[in-house]
């Protein structure tokens, strides 16, 4: 069960990634334009936001069987923090996709009550992005 729900978190963050990617290019595209936000795009950033969601759900998932087997093997907080690849996968990663999509989170109710993509909003977004990315896994690429 633990590496079905692995696998589902894994290919839904490629998910997250391509529309992440659409979003930035079409955003530097409405900016560069001066173009209205159309439909298609409050489409695609609603359906970003419920996969980002899934996403955040699945990793609560996977940080729940991490903390059951880490009681199992009776693993203390320090050795966790010692060991870089186990505290980058138990400790920064989930903390820096929570902060990201909570920024991201963010961006889409500020884009949402400006109705316009302003410098603000941009920020908000591009912060967003670089957030997720840094801890991206790129291993499983």
């Amino acid at each position: 069960m633990y590496e079905f729900f692995l696998k589902f978190h894994h290919y839904i963050a490629f998910l997250v990634l391509i529309f992440l990617i659409f979003e930035m290019i079409h955003i530097l595209w409405l900016i560069n334009y001066n173009i209205q936000i159309k439909f298609f795009f409050k489409v695609i950033l609603d359906i970003t936001v419920v996969t980002i969601f899934i996403q955040i759900f699945f990793g609560f998932l996977l940080m729940i069987f991490n903390c059951f087997y880490l009681y199992e093997n009776r693993i203390d907080f320090i050795q966790i923090l010692k060991q870089r690849e186990i505290r980058s996968k138990i400790i920064e990663h989930p903390i820096i996709m929570i902060l990201g999509s909570s920024m991201f989170i963010f961006f889409y109710k500020k884009l949402d009550k400006e109705k316009k993509i302003t410098n603000t909003v941009f920020f908000y977004f591009l912060l967003s992005v670089l957030t997720i990315i840094t801890r991206f896994p790129l291993k499983i690429l």
